[in-house]
């Protein structure tokens, strides 16, 4: 499994989490360092006042960044959300939005990233940044959370 292979995996199996499907949230493009994850509008997403809660914009946020981190992590590697502040601009209203996630640096146990959100004429909504906590677990748990084989994904982290 190559690099490109593996943004694909990420693509594919980063929307399949039961939260984002629950949320409609589907990673649309992944590469190094960058991810674009679209929000599937629906009514039931919508505050009192019309627009898409902040939290449901948050969560498209915090999964935009965190797929922006991961691909730049090892074999073995988590992340967690360690703080993400958000500037909201306006309210997403009525249609489906788009966050841009990007990694700007990763460090040994940190990782930093921002993403801004657009509505579906590519107006801005919100902007924001991320800083990740990177831990270690276990091997045999990481490849069984994963799913996928570790011989592999050495291949797809060194680009073999």
């Amino acid at each position: 499994m190559d690099r490109q292979e593996f943004y694909r995996y990420l693509e594919k199996h980063s929307g399949q989490n039961g939260f984002h499907k629950m949320l409609g949230i589907e990673p649309q493009e992944v590469k190094e360092g960058y991810s674009k994850v679209v929000l599937n509008y629906r009514e039931e997403l919508n505050n009192p006042y019309g627009a898409v809660h902040g939290g449901v914009i948050a969560s498209l946020i915090d999964v935009a960044i965190g797929i922006a981190v991961v691909t730049k992590i090892e074999v073995g590697e988590r992340t967690v959300t360690a703080d993400l502040r958000i500037n909201y601009i306006r309210g997403l209203k009525g249609q489906k939005g788009y966050a841009i996630g990007r990694l700007i640096r990763k460090g040994k146990n940190i990782a930093v990233g921002e993403a801004e959100v657009y509505d579906s004429e590519g107006q801005l909504i919100a902007k924001a940044t991320g800083t990740y906590y990177i831990f270690k677990i276990d091997l045999d748990l990481w490849q069984k959370q994963v799913g996928i084989d570790l011989s592999q994904m050495s291949q797809a982290k060194t680009g073999d």
